[in-house]
C-alpha cells in the first residue's frame, strides 16, 4: 500500500470537511429557498401581474416634486415624522404606479399629468417587487440620499387633500381668519360617511386645530367662479389643497419669521357648488383621456380555438379607479378593441385587435384594484401581449381612436430620451478643435 503524502492528507481532510458540511449546506439552501418563497408570498409586495392584498399597504404622504407622466412615475417629498431622524427629512421618495393604481384629484379619477407639482398627496403604499430591505442609519459620508421608507415605492392609492378628506367624510371648519396676517385657523370636522368603494388609508393624526397660511396667490372657489380671500368667513366648511406641508412651522421658521403655519393653502373651496364643479370638471377630463386611450384591464387567461390559427378568447378584468360611466358601454354582444400594453400602460403602434364581447361577469368581493367586471372577448387574432397577468387597454365601440401620441408609444422606438447635466468634455472636444482651426 502506497504511503500517503502530506498533500494527500490535506486533500483527505478537506474532503471529509466537505462531507461533514453537507447537512449544513442542505439546510442553508433549504432556508434560502424558504426565504425566497416567503418573499414571493409577502402580501406587502405589489406586483404588476396580480392585484394587491387588502390591508397590507402603509399610509404615506408628501408633496409631489417630480413627475414622468408617460411612465407613471414620480417623486414625493415625504411629510416629516417624529419617528424618523432629522437627517432623513425631505429626502426624495421615488414611486412608480402599478397598472391598477387609483389616482384621484379634486374628488375624481385622474392621471399624474393633471396633478400640479407641489400638491400635497396622501397614499397607500406597497413594497416594490424587490421586497423589503433595510435603509441604513444616517452616517457620514455614506448617508443614503433616499427617504427612510423608500422601499414602499408602489402606491395603490394616491390622492390630493380634497379627495382624501372627501373620501373619509371630513372637511375643515374655519375657526378664525385674518387676511392681513395671512392666517387661517381651522379644525377637522365630520361631514358624513366615508366612501367604502375605495379601501381607506389610515388617516394621519389631524385632531385639534390647524393654522394655514393664506396668500394672494391662494385661489378661492365659490360657486362657479373665483372669489377673494375676503370671502372666507368663520363657520364655513371648506376643502383645501395644501402645499409646503411640514416645511413651514419648524423651530427655525418660528424663531426667525414668527410663523408657525402648518401649510400653505393653494386652493380653497368654500361651498358645495364649488366642490361639485371642481369634481365634475376633473371627471370629464378623465373620461376624455380614457376614451382616447382605452381603459386599463388585466388579462385573466387566454383560450386558443383548436385548428383556428390565432383565433381565440381572452378574458380580462377591468381595473378599478375608472369613472363608472366608462364601464357602461362594455356589454354582451358588443364589439370592443383590445390594445396590448406594458405595466406602465404604454402601448405600441400596432397593438390593437377588435373582438366581440361574449359574456360580462360581475365578480363578488373583488380584490383592491379590481372593478369586479370581467369580460370574455372573442378575437380573430390573439396577440403576444394578451397573456395572463399582462395589462391591456379596452376601447368600447364608438370611442374615438386617434393615432397614438408619439411620446407615449414604445414601438418602433422610444423617443423619450433625456440628457441630464452639461455635455461631457469628450463630447465637446471635436467642436472646440473645429472652432480652433
Amino acid at each position: 500500500m502506497k504511503k500517503l503524502t502530506p498533500l494527500h492528507m490535506n486533500f483527505l481532510h478537506a474532503f471529509r470537511t466537505v462531507l461533514a458540511s453537507l447537512p449544513l449546506l442542505v439546510c442553508l439552501v433549504h432556508g434560502l429557498a424558504g426565504s425566497v418563497l416567503r418573499a414571493e408570498e409577502d402580501p406587502r409586495i405589489a406586483r404588476d401581474d396580480r392585484f394587491p392584498t387588502a390591508g397590507a399597504g402603509v399610509y404615506l404622504a408628501g408633496e409631489l416634486t417630480h413627475v414622468d407622466h408617460v411612465n407613471r412615475t414620480g417623486i414625493l417629498r415625504p411629510d416629516r415624522k417624529g419617528t424618523i431622524p432629522g437627517d432623513f427629512w425631505d429626502l426624495p421618495h421615488a414611486f412608480d404606479l402599478p397598472p391598477y393604481a387609483i389616482v384621484r384629484y379634486r374628488g375624481a379619477p385622474t392621471e399624474l399629468r393633471d396633478i400640479p407639482l407641489g400638491t400635497h398627496l396622501h397614499g397607500t403604499f406597497y413594497l416594490g417587487p424587490q421586497g423589503d430591505y433595510e435603509i441604513k442609519a444616517p452616517g457620514f459620508p455614506n448617508s443614503p440620499a433616499v427617504s427612510m421608507e423608500s422601499q414602499y415605492c408602489r402606491p395603490f392609492l394616491l390622492e390630493d387633500d380634497f379627495s382624501f378628506h372627501q373620501r373619509l367624510g371630513t372637511a375643515w371648519k374655519i375657526v378664525d381668519v385674518d387676511v392681513e396676517k395671512h392666517r387661517l385657523a381651522v379644525e377637522l370636522v365630520s361631514t358624513g360617511k366615508p366612501d367604502v368603494l375605495i379601501p381607506a388609508s389610515p388617516p394621519p393624526e389631524m385632531s385639534g386645530q390647524k393654522q394655514f397660511r393664506i396668500e394672494r396667490a391662494t385661489r378661492i372657489w365659490t360657486g362657479r367662479q373665483i372669489g377673494r380671500l375676503e370671502d372666507l368667513a368663520v363657520g364655513q366648511i371648506v376643502q383645501a389643497n395644501l402645499s409646503w406641508v411640514t416645511v413651514l412651522g419648524t423651530t427655525y421658521q418660528k424663531a426667525v419669521t414668527d410663523i408657525a403655519d402648518d401649510a400653505v393653502c393653494r386652493d380653497i373651496w368654500i361651498d358645495e357648488e364649488s366642490r361639485a364643479v371642481a369634481t365634475e370638471q376633473q371627471r370629464q377630463i378623465h373620461i376624455a383621456y380614457q376614451q382616447r386611450r382605452g381603459i386599463p384591464a388585466r388579462v385573466d387567461f387566454t383560450e386558443h380555438v383548436e385548428g383556428a390559427g390565432a383565433r381565440g378568447y381572452v378574458t380580462v378584468t377591468l381595473y378599478a379607479g375608472v369613472d363608472p360611466e366608462l364601464y357602461e358601454p362594455f356589454r354582451e354582444k358588443i364589439s370592443a378593441s383590445v390594445r396590448t400594453a406594458e405595466p406602465t400602460l404604454r402601448s405600441y403602434i400596432r397593438d390593437s385587435k377588435s373582438g366581440r364581447i361574449e359574456t360580462v361577469t360581475r365578480l363578488d368581493n373583488p380584490p383592491p384594484g379590481s372593478s369586479g367586471i370581467q369580460l370574455r372577448i372573442h378575437i380573430d387574432e390573439l396577440l403576444e401581449g394578451m397573456r395572463r397577468g399582462r395589462s391591456v387597454r379596452m376601447a368600447a365601440s364608438g370611442w374615438i381612436e386617434p393615432e397614438r401620441l408619439r411620446e407615449e408609444r414604445l414601438w418602433p422606438r422610444d423617443v423619450r430620451e433625456f440628457r441630464v447635466g452639461p455635455q461631457g468634455i469628450a463630447g465637446r472636444e471635436p467642436v472646440l478643435n473645429k472652432l480652433s482651426k
